[in-house]
């Protein structure tokens, strides 16, 4: 049977990428997104539950804001309403040029900054889902360094198993469902990071298991000794 301890090491990395990317804002990044009415360059980077986005100067460091997802969507959606009104708000005797113009901007933006509502959701469910897993290979690690089995009604292991999996798909999802149109961010690091912490889980969680259940005693061991009879 190969040793337990040595097969911990798989379960510390997997603690170890899921913790980054819990924290990290690097899931999706951009350093030059265009993305306002202007057309001024955006610096974009998603993490599962936040951003950051910085706006240059040229005669000073770039000005940056924090948010979250969901706060993020919402001023994306604030922004696409209100291109769209002011193209539809023009007098009616603007030129043919500006109403063209307009319509254009308004386009523009609502291609630049469309958002599925299920994004901000999505990256929630895949933080939950990466806890319980880092959870549950804390607990897995800390009985097999101390040589402990138990039986319980939801093992550990399972919850690992579980924890890992849906946080691959939904990670997966929320990054499929990024904001912006194609090339607004791309992936980074950050997601990376889960996605090979969600693999060693699995990897962990299936390969520790039987080292923290109580041991199967096989009843009819001794049932051929000639002592018994």
């Amino acid at each position: 049977m190969t040793p337990p301890k040595p097969l911990v090491v798989i379960a510390l990395a997997a603690i170890g990428c899921l913790g980054f990317a819990m924290l990290s804002k690097q899931w999706l990044y951009n350093p030059r997104t265009r993305a306002s009415t202007v057309m001024a360059s955006y610096e974009y980077a998603f993490g599962p539950i936040s951003m950051y986005r910085c706006a240059p100067r040229q005669d000073a460091s770039p000005v940056c804001e924090a948010m979250s997802n969901g706060e993020l969507v919402d001023d994306f959606r604030a922004e696409i309403a209100s291109a769209r009104k002011r193209a539809e708000s023009l007098p009616a005797g603007s030129g043919q040029e500006l109403m063209i113009g307009a319509q254009a901007e308004a386009t523009m933006v609502a291609d630049m900054l469309q958002t599925s509502s299920a994004f901000a959701p999505l990256g929630w469910v895949t933080v939950v889902s990466s806890a319980i897993a880092l959870l549950s290979l804390v607990c897995i690690a800390g009985l097999v360094l101390a040589n402990k089995r138990v039986l319980l009604p939801i093992m550990p292991t399972t919850t690992a198993l579980l924890g890992s999996i849906v946080g691959l798909v939904s990670g997966c999802l929320f990054v499929a469902a990024k904001p912006g149109a194609p090339g607004f961010v791309g992936v980074s690091f950050g997601f990376w990071m889960f996605g090979a912490g969600c693999v060693l889980g699995l990897a962990a969680a299936t390969l520790l298991n039987k080292h923290i259940r109580p041991l199967d005693l096989d009843l009819l061991e001794d049932a051929m000794d000639p002592e018994n009879y």
